[in-house]
């Protein structure tokens, strides 16, 4: 019993390369124009990417010179300086804090950034709590070089909170 089976394709003739890209072509537009009506331009507003940041290219260098060096010394008075300032007036709310530890560490980021060490990647903890005369133990663990990676671990105690800033200087060659 053989039964003819009814060929998918519409026309039965030799499939040339021609007609392939034509029909990819035709199933491409029309899947950009599929994937473009899922989106609703009176809700989204479409803004220009940003042009991506140039990396610095590597110098092959095993240690920085010494005016690329990051010194905790120097970036100490800073960091103290924009704490006193920042926690100043601020008071604990679990929700709000969450957002402060990130606006406070861009701006300790920032005020790292003027130190120069523009050879060393910046990694910037905050953690912020509740002042109730509790104990809190806070650790951090990392495997780096120490002849050019250094580190920094500030706290800020107030009336109401109590903030711990962390700064973390990998020389990256």
């Amino acid at each position: 019993m053989s039964k003819d089976i009814p060929s998918r394709r519409k026309d039965s003739g030799p499939r040339t390369i021609d007609s392939v890209s034509q029909k990819s072509a035709k199933w491409t537009a029309a899947r950009r124009v599929s994937m473009m009506s899922n989106f609703s331009t009176s809700s989204r507003r479409f803004e220009p990417t940003p042009e991506p940041q140039r990396a610095v290219p590597p110098t092959y260098r095993l240690h920085p010179k010494e005016e690329e060096e990051f010194h905790w010394w120097k970036a100490k008075p800073l960091i103290q300086d924009l704490l006193s300032v920042y926690s100043s007036d601020l008071t604990y709310n679990a929700k709000g804090c969450a957002r402060q530890c990130l606006v406070l560490a861009d701006m300790v980021k920032n005020k790292m950034k003027m130190l120069g060490c523009s050879r060393h990647k910046l990694v910037v903890t905050v953690d912020i709590g509740e002042n109730k005369g509790q104990a809190v133990t806070l650790a951090s663990r990392c495997c780096w070089d120490t002849k050019t990676d250094n580190s920094l671990h500030i706290q800020h105690v107030t009336n109401n909170v109590f903030v711990v800033v962390g700064v973390y200087a990998i020389y990256k060659e």
